[in-house]
């Protein structure tokens, strides 16, 4: 199946709850739209974060803090953002992922999406879907 390479060129600050609720609703109506296999078809380097993290054993609790902007402090955010660069170090598949400026704040990512009801490698369906994801 065809990948579709999405480019997020404004990216959210995914440390932030409101932009990071905001950017993973319009996520998740791009997963439900007709072109994509849904969210096992979505190959995102957040949620493989996600799973870096419970991994090392900061599971369930340090998410919650994230997802909820709990007891968040200066600290944290620089947690997020140090823990990030390991797992991007550790993870070469989405090292290139994300751009960075000079302050290392996350300025655009890229990620993919599987698609799917594909008429054996029809270019109008290419073309149709990704019509249909831009904006």
């Amino acid at each position: 199946m065809p990948l579709l390479e999405l480019a997020i060129m404004k990216a959210p600050k995914m440390f932030q709850k409101t932009e990071r609720s905001k950017f993973l609703k319009v996520l998740q109506e791009l997963e439900n739209s007709t072109c994509t296999m849904g969210r096992n078809g979505t190959d995102f380097w957040y949620f493989a974060y996600k799973q870096y993290m419970n991994d090392l054993g900061f599971g369930a609790e340090l998410w919650d803090i994230l997802q909820n902007n709990k007891q968040i402090h200066v600290t944290f955010l620089q947690q997020f953002g140090q823990n990030l660069e390991s797992f991007l170090l550790a993870n070469n598949k989405y090292f290139c992922d994300i751009l960075f400026d000079n302050n290392k704040t996350m300025v655009a990512f890229r990620m993919f999406m599987q698609m799917k009801n594909m008429p054996i490698y029809s270019s109008q369906f290419i073309v149709k879907c990704a019509m249909q994801i831009r904006f």
